[in-house]
């Protein structure tokens, strides 16, 4: 069995796929640092100097031990000479696997006609 098929029937137990999409983005990240040190020949100490990002900060995201503060990313991809996006996919978990949101106990509304932009 490949890796890819292995990973898709794993995808089907919903407590596995509810980890893969929490750890989906540790992962990106991971892999668009080392693609981008990769093609630039550079390591992860000259990586940590052109951001300003520590090298131990540098080496914990590329093993996926840490997620990430936005302000590092932010910092990240200017040093990359990089635009950081961000972005939510409701769909990707799939029909009713995500439930109601809330923050702080408050429930979070769509906004009619806004495009599906949230507010609490």
């Amino acid at each position: 069995m490949k890796v890819k098929e292995l990973i898709e029937q794993r995808l089907l137990d919903p407590r596995f796929r509810k980890a893969w999409y929490e750890l989906a983005p540790r992962f990106d990240i991971a892999n668009a640092m080392q693609r981008y040190r990769l093609e630039y020949g550079i390591s992860q100490a000259e990586l940590s100097t052109l951001t300003g990002v520590g090298l131990s900060t540098i080496v914990h995201l590329e093993s996926c031990l840490v997620g990430p503060h936005l302000d590092t990313l932010v910092k990240l991809a200017t040093g990359m000479g990089a635009v950081l996006e961000i972005g939510f996919n409701f769909e990707a978990m799939g029909e009713g696997e995500h439930g109601t949101p809330s923050i702080g106990g408050d429930e979070l509304h769509e906004v009619e006609g806004r495009g599906g932009e949230l507010t609490y």
